[in-house]
């Protein structure tokens, strides 16, 4: 697969197989959990920068502080910067 004109391996990542286990649980699980703060903690970073920019600045630097917000971001979980989602792709 090509990502952004890289050949890149997209791993495999498994929550678990529904019905063989409850949605409830595979929602519950290491894995999942992982994941969703791994993603929770790049929002924070984010959103954090973004205020910061926005409250340091005239204003007139959007873009930049939309910029910095970016690169405030912890990495991705592992695959996940391979993915197309995350660039908005």
């Amino acid at each position: 697969m090509h990502v952004l004109g890289k050949e890149v391996l997209m791993p495999s990542v498994h929550y678990g197989r529904l019905p063989d286990i409850d949605l409830l649980d595979l929602w519950q699980s290491e894995t999942a959990v992982n994941y969703r703060k791994q993603f929770g903690q790049r929002v924070n970073k984010h959103d954090e920068a973004v205020v910061s920019g926005m409250l340091n600045t005239s204003g007139s630097n959007r873009l930049k502080a939309i910029e910095a917000a970016k690169e405030a971001m912890p990495e991705p979980p592992p695959g996940c910067n391979v993915c197309h989602y995350l660039y908005d792709i």
